[in-house]
């Protein structure tokens, strides 16, 4: 168990957002500056302590510029004029606040990290930075954890709701899938999965060299931020969507009704799959099977129409601005297409995926199996 745990909690006795999960996506950026927790235009200043080490100073700037390729976050120098900044501080790993502090206005906030660390431990910190905490301290955690009582003494500090702090947050995140693989995840000897957990899912957290942002990271970053233009779609719960929200539609049944494209764990798979509008189910097709799921998946959305979505053919491929839709339970990215199929000289136009290891082929759920397309249109934001 790492420091960084105890030292976010301790810093995190108030609670930063207060936003229901119906203003989660949409909330003015008036509303956000009000909440004060979040940095105002996802503009990050920082500056270093003198005695940071140049090695650590170039590798939160390739930590920094990772981050900006994927949201709309921004690092730069701190100005005279900043009200609000970081200090990259070197001691003990690893320890930073949660949220953009009001009460350090004009003083800098901390960011600690010890000498030599890899990019992942410095992606985790900054996702404190953000306003996430664990994982496993989403409110709806006791549906997916479970908090070893028998180690209270070895884990004090670290139980459910140290503090009263229950991930805020999250709160209004629900919208987005708890996720085993979250970079955030902070998997101890005091907190395990609750079966059933997918067999051999491997866990998230920032402790390996070879961790990252999972999809659903990036896109809790870039919600709660109100990140727009081809960052600005949104997944969203079934039970919460409207049509103002802008279901994207992308394709047909044979009888013509619409296809939205719609998002569901699957055996521990995060998978793309077809929806329509008025039977509120998810069909997702793995291995060579298809199958059907209630209310507990998600719908792709454009609020506002930010993002210019155009299909496009496949060349096999990963085309320059394709959309990720969901991951493997091997954190592989799968990304969202969609392809015709024939069926006694009728069209059905059907939205499923590819995965980053075969751009050339996408798998739609259909007849009750799963049906690969080699002819296909990616969706993508330019």
């Amino acid at each position: 168990m790492h420091i960084a745990s105890y030292l976010f909690l301790l810093l995190l006795s108030t609670p930063l957002l207060i936003a229901g999960a119906n203003e989660y996506y949409n909330f003015t950026r008036d509303q956000r500056s009000l909440i004060g927790y979040v940095w105002e235009g996802g503009i990050i200043p920082y500056e270093f302590k003198p005695d940071f080490p140049s090695r650590d100073r170039a590798m939160f700037v390739q930590t920094a510029r990772f981050i900006e390729q994927r949201t709309c976050i921004q690092f730069r120098e701190k100005l005279a004029s900043d009200r609000f900044w970081l200090i990259l501080v070197l001691g003990g790993c690893c320890g930073t606040h949660g949220g953009r502090r009001p009460e350090l206005e004009g003083k800098g906030q901390e960011a600690t990290f010890s000498s030599g660390l890899p990019m992942p431990f410095y992606l985790h910190e900054l996702g404190h930075t953000f306003g996430f905490p664990h994982e496993q301290d989403r409110p709806d955690w006791p549906e997916y954890a479970w908090w070893d009582d028998n180690k209270q003494d070895t884990c004090k500090g670290f139980s459910p709701g140290f503090l009263q702090f229950q991930a805020k947050v999250e709160q209004a995140a629900l919208d987005i899938p708890f996720d085993y693989v979250s970079l955030m995840a902070d998997w101890t000897e005091c907190w395990w999965p609750k079966p059933p957990t997918p067999k051999n899912i491997p866990l998230g957290g920032g402790g390996s060299d070879d961790r990252t942002y999972s999809v659903l990271d990036i896109e809790r970053i870039n919600a709660v931020h109100g990140c727009g233009k081809c960052y600005g779609y949104r997944f969203r719960k079934i039970t919460q969507l409207s049509y103002n929200q802008r279901p994207v539609q992308a394709g047909y049944e044979l009888d013509k009704k619409i296809f939205y494209i719609c998002r569901v764990y699957h055996e521990g798979h995060l998978l793309i799959g077809k929806s329509r509008p008025d039977d509120d189910k998810c069909w997702v097709g793995w291995d060579n099977g298809e199958t059907e799921y209630k209310e507990r998946f998600s719908v792709l959305t454009n609020p506002g129409n930010e993002a210019n979505f155009r299909w496009i053919r496949s060349t096999g491929s990963i085309p320059s601005g394709a959309i990720k839709g969901g991951r493997t339970k091997d954190r592989e990215t799968i990304y969202v297409g969609r392809c015709k199929i024939n069926v006694d000289n009728r069209d059905t136009l059907i939205p499923g995926f590819y995965l980053e290891s075969k751009p050339g082929e996408l798998r739609v759920p259909f007849g009750g199996g799963v049906r690969r397309c080699n002819d296909f249109e990616a969706l993508v934001c330019q």
